[in-house]
C-alpha cells in the first residue's frame, strides 16, 4: 500500500515546524529538514517522539546539492514507498535594512536557499513523482510580493520573486503529467525570524496596521487547501 509522505525543508520552526506537526498528526509520513539550527530540531524530535507521530528530523542544507543526494539515499525506502508532497518552506536568515546597506553575500545566501533549494528538491522529488504520475509540489513565497514592496525587503523579495517564476514554471511542464505544482504566500508571521529583526523595524510595521500572525493560523489555511482536492495546482499561488 502506497502511503503519503511529506518532506519539509525549514521544518523545524516557525510555519514548518506547525506544517511537519499538522500534517504527521493527518497520517503522513513526514521529513523535516533543516540546515542548522539544532535547539530547534531537537525540540521537534522531542515532539514527534512524545506523540508517536511518524516522522524523521533530519539535518540537510537544501542549497546543498550533495546533501539533497545523500538524503534521499539514506531515506530511499520511504520515498519509493510513498507518494510524496514537497513543501519548500527554507530560506536564510535576514533583516530588513536599506539595499545600500546589503552585502552581495546575502543575495547569494538567500538565492541560494530559496532558488537553490528547489531546484536540488524538484530534481531529486520530480522523477519519483513522475513514474507515479502523481505528487505535490509547494513553496512558500511572500506576501509582501503581491503589493507595493516594503523598504528594507530588497534581497529577500528577489529570491522569493525568483523561486516564484520557478514555480510557475515547472508547473507549466509538469502539471499536465498528473504533478500538483503551486504556491502559498503568507503575510507577516511571529517566527524566529522575525523576532530576530529590530524591534522598532517590528513596531513601525504592525503600528503602520500590519498583523504579525502566528503560524498556527497560517498553517491551517495552508492544510485545508491541501486537502481539498479541488486544489488545481496549476503554477497559482494562494494568498494565506
Amino acid at each position: 500500500m502506497i502511503g503519503k509522505l511529506a518532506l519539509i525543508s525549514g521544518g523545524t520552526k516557525g510555519l514548518g515546524r506547525v506544517l511537519s506537526l499538522g500534517l504527521a498528526q493527518n497520517g503522513y509520513r513526514v521529513i523535516s529538514l533543516y540546515a542548522s539550527d539544532e535547539g530547534f530540531a531537537q525540540t521537534l524530535r522531542a515532539d514527534v517522539e512524545r506523540m508517536g507521530l511518524l516522522s524523521q528530523v533530519i539535518r540537510c542544507d537544501v542549497g546543498s546539492q550533495q546533501q539533497v543526494l545523500t538524503l534521499f539515499k539514506n531515506c530511499r525506502s520511504w520515498f519509493d514507498e510513498s507518494e510524496i508532497t514537497l513543501i519548500h518552506n527554507a530560506s536564510s536568515s535576514f533583516s530588513p535594512r536599506p539595499f545600500l546597506q546589503i552585502p552581495w553575500e546575502e543575495f547569494q545566501t538567500l538565492h541560494q536557499t530559496n532558488a537553490g533549494g528547489y531546484y536540488n528538491l524538484t530534481q531529486a522529488c520530480l522523477p519519483r513523482m513522475l513514474v507515479r504520475k502523481k505528487g505535490t509540489v509547494i513553496d512558500i513565497l511572500s506576501g509582501a510580493l503581491q503589493a507595493s514592496p516594503p523598504k528594507g525587503f530588497a534581497s529577500y523579495l528577489c529570491a522569493k520573486g525568483g523561486l516564484q517564476s520557478f514555480s510557475r514554471s515547472l508547473a507549466s511542464e509538469y502539471s499536465r503529467l498528473g504533478i500538483r505544482i503551486y504556491s502559498f504566500s503568507p503575510g507577516l508571521m511571529d517566527t524566529p525570524l522575525t523576532q530576530s529583526w529590530d524591534p522598532m523595524m517590528m513596531d513601525l510595521m504592525t503600528r503602520g496596521g500590519v498583523r504579525a500572525s502566528p503560524p498556527e493560523e497560517v498553517a491551517e489555511r495552508i492544510l485545508k487547501i491541501m486537502s481539498n482536492p479541488e486544489t488545481q495546482g496549476q503554477g497559482e499561488n494562494y494568498a494565506v
